[in-house]
């Protein structure tokens, strides 16, 4: 017979109107446990607090899931004789009319230990439930056998923050195919790691209160000298008692509870309180269970005026009369004070006025402290113990701690990593209230607080991550990620172990338009303390932009570095971001491309929160004159608030995509595997805007402009929204909309006179003392006489001409003493998106050859930068093109997907065998830069020309990228 299941008719969840019935704490936790088991057989997790009657809800929880058989494991020998009584006869459940019937399941009290399967079957056979401990059946315990399988459908454990781990290790390797229920004041274990299970129903202190449930608990400071007084133990016994002689002029059966930590102590104080007067029990785990449990009675018949309880095992007790406790040691553990506390705050209907806690303030506050940040509702329950630690913060006044730190989570416990991006805000920046119901599908709050509106504001959030090797199989993983915000005056630090998330939660956090990362001129101060050391890292950007295999960044590190930086690297690169010894006590780095600021250490939010207030005082004021401490020999920047000229180029970083998996949305349509172009469109009369078009393959899909008065620098202009996904290995995928991507990513800006700008950030090279080579400068054989140098690849017209720009361009590559008519193949790539105009396959030199050809935008030869500025712009985008192995397939695809891309001589086959053994690191690569109208003797002269420094400029990046240029034009 099932006992649970052949009663159930005489069993009711919700009683009639006007019957007691249960609580609404034990209603929601039943609610909860059947939602759960509906889609899930994990084990749950229950909190609700002490004497809030989890016993009750345990047999609750038998009915309604039609249980057969249950194991309730306990902690304590103590609670295991208190569970079985109460499930023996079921008194509590006929006093609230939930059952009616006349039957009692078999319960049995067991003791012993389950060494065989004989043993196993002598406990569990004629019972319906079997409450044991820990070391009584568990198969971590040497002197037990794991149970056969399929001995019971419910496992409950019950005040589970006591378990060890291996215990619940065991439990769920022994019951594979039962319900496992953990219930608990707390969802932490006494070693303050999270107890394993799924937190299905938390009740908070708030609402046992609001329930009466719990009365209030007045507070007795005893100075003890914190524990180190020789009469500590007198001096808080005279208090009890003279507390508890008061209280029994009104509560007659008043008792004291007195809580110590070690059995030696415990007969030490039962002499001293029997010496004053008073009758005393003790329980402690030396006793025997006989012992225990006739101290217990006694207890309880009101023969004894006080009750000494050791350790752990005074929690659990069932004794509502105990009124006053006291305090002779130090709870060790959170989960050890919210059980101590809650044993006399219960209401009891045969007594009047508030129960009573006596220690010293001073002793216990740093263990009691932490039940505030567990519940913010102790500071109702002990009003005088420790100061409140109440949230003055105006984001969430209404809000419980139960909602803002369901895990309890004390802030002085979370150590952030010394690491921050640095925001300036704008006019009407500020954190907005109600963010908590507005968070984005699938990131939760696990934590929030925010001590005041000048303290930093802390999240924690809960997000199902995708595993990369798993996305086909749908595995996710739990993954938890700290986030501090912290605003000083109109700075925004932001420290957070996830930028993928932040950026999802950012725009419910605050206005995004209210703030932008601070400009280059603040970070560079946050070097500038007077105490600087050496340098341990530098890294060096290089201010033109890269390409697949030229180094768009630079990395030096040893002690001292700095002095390893060569005068030549202020031609292409600028400060990139450098590592510091800063004093004995820190290591400090800035980064100037994203605003980071960091310094190699973990510690408080507080320490993190005084750090961050130092080094605002560093970057406060911005210093555009300023130098980074002995970085003088790299080219210069600062901050800007309009364009200096009209652009010669503006275009993505290249290497941003090529490396990643890039895929771009437009509506319905979508851009796999191609590479966005951005395209300079005009400059505005007060040099503030520039307006550009952004293309994708051949389709222009969005207006773009920048612009220094805007909210935003970048902003997108299209009819649909664009997205951009990019699948970074190693790292979590980014996935915005283009316009946040833009000012996250922003183009190069490279101008005439070789200066290059990122956002607001202006670069200026350091190339005076650099000449171009000007032999790699030659006049295109045969001349051009017979070219009509006006056209770049349509027909001539101008009489007497039989070449366009291309086509003689073809004819000196075929007639060249390097070109083999049967080996060669020539692809023209002419059109949006190209590769280059030409591209001459060498298997002699066995040389991948890119020519970039113009035609002259002028009458006669000269040095006119309108002839150099379209060539710069294609050289510049060719880049990702040197040693990739790509190459031969994107030309295939565009010979056979675009008009004017072919494969001369018919030579498809040869191409396509290319193709499937090109190897590109065993081919040389060289640019060439066809332009009739550059005339050598125009381009160098004594002082440099803006062509000769953009040629340097393309000759640096293909220089590091192992390729050679040489230019074709006039003499």
């Amino acid at each position: 017979m099932a006992f649970f299941i052949e009663n159930k008719k005489d069993f009711k969840l919700e009683v009639d109107k006007g019957e007691i019935g249960f609580r609404q704490c034990q209603l929601g936790a039943v609610w909860a446990v059947k939602s759960h088991y509906t889609k899930s057989n994990k084990p749950a997790l229950i909190s609700m607090p002490t004497g809030s009657g989890k016993t009750a809800l345990m047999i609750a929880i038998c009915f309604e899931l039609k249980i057969k058989k249950v194991l309730i494991i306990t902690p304590s020998v103590v609670i295991r004789k208190q569970i079985s009584d109460v499930f023996s006869d079921l008194e509590i459940l006929r006093t609230i009319k939930a059952y009616r019937g006349e039957n009692n399941p078999r319960v049995n009290n067991h003791i012993g230990y389950l060494k065989n399967e004989t043993a196993w079957e002598d406990a569990t056979e004629p019972y319906d439930v079997i409450v044991s401990t820990p070391h009584s059946c568990s198969s971590e315990m040497k002197e037990n056998i794991a149970p056969p399988k399929g001995l019971f459908d419910l496992v409950i454990i019950d005040e589970a923050h006591h378990t060890p781990a291996k215990i619940y290790s065991s439990v769920f390797k022994d019951y594979p195919d039962s319900k496992i229920i953990l219930l608990t004041a707390t969802p932490f274990r006494r070693d303050r790691k999270r107890i394993q299970g799924h937190l299905i129903y938390h009740y908070p202190m708030a609402e046992a209160l609001k329930d009466k449930i719990y009365r209030p608990v007045s507070f007795i400071n005893v100075d003890t000298k914190s524990g180190e007084s020789k009469e500590k133990d007198n001096l808080l016994a005279d208090a009890a008692i003279e507390k508890l002689r008061a209280e029994q002029v009104n509560n007659p059966n008043a008792q004291l509870l007195i809580k110590t930590k070690r059995i030696n102590s415990a007969e030490e104080l039962k002499k001293i309180y029997e010496d004053k007067g008073i009758t005393v029990g003790l329980i402690h785990s030396g006793n025997s269970a006989y012992l225990n449990e006739d101290c217990l009675s006694k207890c309880k018949k009101g023969e004894l005026e006080s009750l000494i309880a050791v350790g752990m095992i005074g929690e659990g007790l069932d004794i509502p009369t105990l009124k006053i406790s006291v305090l002779h040691d130090i709870p060790r553990t959170l989960p050890t004070t919210i059980q101590f506390i809650g044993r006399i705050s219960r209401i009891h209907n045969e007594q009047i006025g508030n129960a009573t806690l006596i220690a010293d303030r001073n002793y216990v506050k740093g263990e009691v402290k932490k039940l505030y940040y567990f519940d913010r509702s102790w500071d109702l329950l002990i009003p005088e113990l420790v100061e409140k630690i109440v949230s003055n913060s105006p984001l969430f006044p209404d809000l419980e701690t139960s909602e803002l730190n369901p895990f309890g989570i004390n802030p002085n416990d979370i150590k952030p990593f010394f690491s921050t991006k640095i925001f300036k805000t704008k006019v009407g920046f500020e954190f907005l209230k109600g963010f908590h119901n507005r968070m984005p599908s699938g990131v939760e709050l696990a934590f929030t607080h925010q001590e005041n509106i000048n303290s930093p504001l802390i999240l924690i959030t809960k997000h199902k991550k995708t595993l990369s090797w798993g996305k086909e199989l749908a595995l996710f993983q739990d993954d938890y990620d700290l986030h501090v915000l912290y605003l000083i005056d109109d700075f925004l630090f932001e420290s957070t172990t996830s930028d993928f998330i932040l950026n999802q939660i950012k725009s419910k956090l605050f206005d995004t338009k209210k703030y932008e990362v601070v400009p280059a001129s603040y970070i560079r101060n946050g070097l500038n303390d007077y105490s600087i050391g050496q340098y341990f890292m530098v890294g060096m950007s290089n201010i033109y932009g890269n390409g697949a295999s030229n180094p768009s960044y630079k990395m030096l590190m040893g002690l001292e570095v700095e002095s390893a930086i060569n005068h030549s690297d202020g031609a292409v690169f600028s400060f990139g971001h450098a590592l510091s010894r800063i004093d004995e006590d820190e290591t400090r780095g800035i980064a100037i491309k994203n605003g980071r600021i960091w310094a190699i250490k973990r510690k408080t939010i507080k320490e993190f929160s005084l750090w961050c207030n130092h080094i605002h005082s560093l970057i406060k004021l911005g210093n555009n004159e300023s130098e980074i401490p002995r970085m003088a020999r790299l080219a210069k920047f600062k901050t800007v608030e309009k364009f200096e000229d009209n652009p010669i180029s503006v275009f993505f970083e290249n290497v941003i995509f090529q490396i990643e998996i890039v895929k771009i949305t437009k509506g319905d349509k979508v851009y796999e595997g191609f590479i966005p172009e951005i395209h300079f469109d005009s400059l505005s009369a007060n040099n503030k805007r520039i307006d550009c078009t952004i293309s994708v393959e051949e389709d222009q899909i969005a207006k773009a402009f920048f612009d220094f008065e805007g909210e935003k620098k970048w902003i997108i202009v299209s009819e649909n929204d664009i997205n951009i996904f990019m699948d970074i290995q190693f790292k979590d995928p980014l996935n915005m909309n283009f316009e946040v991507f833009i000012n996250e990513f922003p183009p190069l800006i490279i101008y005439q006179n070789t200066k290059t700008q990122k956002g607001t950030t202006l670069f200026e090279p350091k190339i005076e003392q650099q000449k171009f080579d000007a032999e790699l400068f030659k006049a295109i054989e045969g001349g051009w006489d017979e070219t009509d140098v006006k056209k770049e690849s349509k027909e001539p017209e101008e009489d007497g001409k039989i070449y366009n720009v291309q086509q003689k361009t073809i004819s000196v590559i075929k007639n060249s003493d390097d070109y083999s008519d049967e080996e060669d193949i020539i692809v023209v790539d002419d059109g949006a998106g190209e590769i280059a105009d030409v591209i001459w396959f060498s298997f002699k030199r066995k040389t991948v050859n890119f020519f970039h050809c113009k035609f002259s935008s002028t009458d006669n030869p000269g040095a006119d930068m309108r002839n150099i500025t379209e060539l710069f712009q294609q050289a510049m985008r060719n880049f990702i093109w040197i040693r990739a192995s790509s190459i031969i397939k994107q030309l295939l695809y565009r010979v056979t997907n675009t008009e004017n891309s072919k494969i001369l001589d018919e030579k498809q086959d040869e191409l396509n065998n290319l193709h499937d053994e090109f190897i590109a690191t065993d081919w040389n690569f060289k640019v060439f830069l066809v332009q009739p109208g550059l005339s050598k003797s125009a381009v160098f002269k004594d002082n440099m020309t803006n062509v000769e420094k953009l040629l340097l400029i393309i000759r640096d990046r293909l220089n590091s990228s192992g390729s050679e240029l040489e230019i074709w034009a006039s003499e």
